[in-house]
């Protein structure tokens, strides 16, 4: 008689979603609180950072040592460091940073997403459950200049690592023009330029965005085609 198999499935996928909202919570938590922002210029203790940031002290330590399980901070000894994707992707100061729509997943995106099961019972989304009303949506959160900026710098983080993967996946040397509808920053049409010398772009997007946009182009050397 052969012996039964009793494994069971690997469980890695499940147990790997069960927590990571823990994780993702964790991240936002930590630049909402500014932790990487004040890590910048100098390494600091847990009672430090706490005393900076007005925290209360252990939860301090408990929330940056998570944060050095995850590969977002470094320790040496008492003193806790941004780790390189930290300051570049997680701080006010650079320009790569993501944490206007870091912002917008804590605050805005993480509330929708509990009410997931309603959305897909009735097909709708869930603004009105959420929040207590319909629309418009983005000036309902960004109610000053500097927060809708804040959230288009963060998703200025998402296109400059995608779109070079973009312009690099289709040929665009048959083209003289690319017009970019809802183009943000400028992030995809500045890559296609960057790749095709001979290429000329068009950013077409809201007058609240055309700002930020001209102000990110300016500091290519394609700006002259775009």
């Amino acid at each position: 008689m052969q012996p039964q198999d009793i494994s069971t499935p690997d469980p890695t996928i499940v147990l790997e979603l069960l927590e990571a909202f823990r994780r993702s919570k964790t991240m936002f938590a930590a630049v909402s609180l500014g932790v990487f922002d004040a890590l910048v210029a100098s390494q600091l203790t847990a009672a430090e950072l706490a005393r900076q940031l007005s925290l209360e002290p252990n939860a301090t330590e408990r929330l940056l040592n998570a944060c050095v399980g995850l590969g977002l901070l470094q320790k040496f000894g008492e003193a806790y460091a941004n780790s390189p994707q930290s300051t570049t992707y997680l701080t006010q100061t650079s320009p790569r940073r993501m944490t206007g729509y870091i912002q917008y997943s804590n605050d805005v995106a993480w509330k929708l997403w509990a009410n997931l099961e309603g959305a897909i019972r009735e097909g709708h989304h869930r603004w009105q459950e959420t929040y207590g009303w319909e629309g418009p949506i983005f000036s309902s959160f960004f109610k000053t200049d500097e927060a809708a900026r804040e959230f288009l710098m963060g998703m200025n983080g998402f296109g400059v690592m995608s779109s070079p993967a973009v312009v690099n996946a289709f040929d665009l040397s048959r083209f003289k023009t690319l017009v970019d509808l809802g183009g943000a920053t400028g992030h995809l049409v500045t890559a296609a330029c960057q790749r095709y010398s001979h290429l000329r772009g068009i950013l077409f997007d809201l007058p609240d965005a055309v700002g930020l946009a001209q102000e990110m182009i300016s500091n290519s050397p394609q700006a002259d085609r775009i």
